[in-house]
């Protein structure tokens, strides 16, 4: 080997370094949730011109993609997550990320395809399964959503999410006995679960349990106060009780739409993990 092609090893062996090195330091500032940072370094590391083997670039594009939905940059996202699938189209993981990145700018037909194919490549996700049910929810089939939170039960009979899901959804069915079953499942896993408070508070005051179902609306806006829907239907059930004073301040508050008060409840749903 003469002394040029030593060279030339040296120096690709170098920036192949440079890359590893910067993708692991993205990697650990993305874990301490410096996303632009991480974004930099990942950004610098894909712009070295050297051979990088495939399962490196997958993973340093499918990173850049997360890096990326966490800063909301949903377009971006997506098409670092197209970079990925292309490069390794039988793994799940492009799918599922390019899928939840559609969930967020409630594109939710497109959502479901990319979880159809998630799913198809690895059936065990029960996070797949929870994250087409949302997909579903918004798109008021509330019969699928319930479908997909069975199985995401079934792979994972702890998640506080999908039993929150399954309740909201047989909520929307008029399933007042069976939501609440599952309501109380979701609280008792997660207790900063905000709409599953909510929907049981909803249900409670529907029951007529009313101080219960403040209880619930109350705790639901200690964890998250943006929600007025909360407000709201707290004011309602004050307002049964003959609390007008109380009524008057909660329904008082600026109200939001329906379409609204679904897109707040699965800004919640969908909250990155």
């Amino acid at each position: 080997m003469n002394l040029r092609n030593s060279y030339l090893i040296y120096f690709q062996m170098n920036k192949t370094l440079e890359f590893n090195r910067l993708f692991e330091k993205a990697d650990d500032l993305f874990d301490r949730q410096a996303y632009q940072i991480a974004l930099d370094l990942i950004n610098s590391a894909l712009s070295i011109d050297t051979f990088i083997p495939q399962k490196r670039l997958f993973e340093a594009y499918l990173m850049r993609a997360d890096v990326q939905i966490h800063m909301k940059k949903y377009a971006y996202g997506i098409s670092d997550c197209r970079e990925a699938i292309k490069i390794y189209p039988s793994s799940s993981r492009g799918f599922s990320l390019k899928g939840f990145a559609f969930l967020k700018i409630e594109q939710y037909e497109d959502a479901i395809k990319d979880f159809d194919e998630a799913i198809r490549l690895d059936p065990h996700s029960y996070i797949d399964f929870y994250n087409r049910g949302l997909a579903n929810f918004s798109l008021s089939e509330y019969e699928s959503a319930i479908s997909d939170c069975n199985e995401s039960i079934r792979l994972n009979p702890y998640y506080s999410e999908s039993f929150s899901l399954r309740g909201s959804s047989k909520y929307n069915l008029d399933k007042k006995i069976e939501a609440l079953k599952d309501l109380n499942i979701a609280i008792q896993f997660d207790s900063k679960n905000s709409v599953a408070f909510y929907y049981r508070g909803v249900l409670k005051r529907k029951l007529e349990i009313y101080q219960d179902s403040i209880e619930d609306l109350t705790k639901a806006i200690q964890i998250d106060p943006s929600v007025p829907s909360y407000f709201y239907q707290r004011g309602l059930a004050y307002k049964s009780l003959g609390q007008n004073e109380k009524a008057r301040k909660d329904l008082g508050r600026p109200k939001e739409s329906p379409q609204e008060n679904k897109i707040k409840i699965m800004d919640w749903l969908t909250k990155v993990k």
